[in-house]
């Protein structure tokens, strides 16, 4: 009975290791804007969104803002996280998150706000370095079905 035991516990955590990479795998991720800038460097908005599963009644999703030079080297990624509400009717922001990632050195964070309003979330983060600012605007929007955008 014991080794019995032992093979269904296997299997039970094998399928539940099939069943979080399958969701990973479903994963939506689209570049949403490329917003290019004078001197050749531009920054591309991409939004990452989990797949809709039945019976669930919240949801999150990410948007980015990276930023590449001429090179398209990546020099910093600023991201919001948004944690939804849904009834198929309403929808709620419930929670905004911010997070960053300078990857090449001189751009310096100046500031971050974050919040949440009705169904969406919103995020403004400021960076500079020694040859000028750039402005990171996101907003996440969430449908009374659970659709993010």
């Amino acid at each position: 009975m014991g080794k019995m035991k032992k093979i269904l516990a296997y299997l039970m955590i094998t399928l539940c290791l099939c069943e979080v990479a399958q969701n990973q795998a479903n994963a939506v991720e689209v570049v949403q804007e490329v917003i290019r800038y004078d001197d050749g460097s531009y920054a591309e908005v991409i939004l990452d969104v989990e797949p809709v599963e039945m019976a669930r009644t919240s949801k999150t999703g990410t948007k980015s803002y990276v930023k590449k030079n001429s090179s398209g080297l990546v020099e910093f990624t600023y991201t919001l996280q948004g944690m939804f509400d849904y009834t198929g009717k309403t929808s709620v922001a419930t929670r905004a998150t911010t997070t960053c990632n300078i990857v090449r050195n001189g751009w310096v964070k100046k500031s971050d706000n974050h919040y949440c309003s009705g169904n969406k979330a919103y995020a403004t983060g400021k960076f500079s370095n020694s040859s000028g600012t750039r402005t990171a605007s996101l907003t996440l929007t969430c449908s009374s079905t659970g659709k993010i955008s």
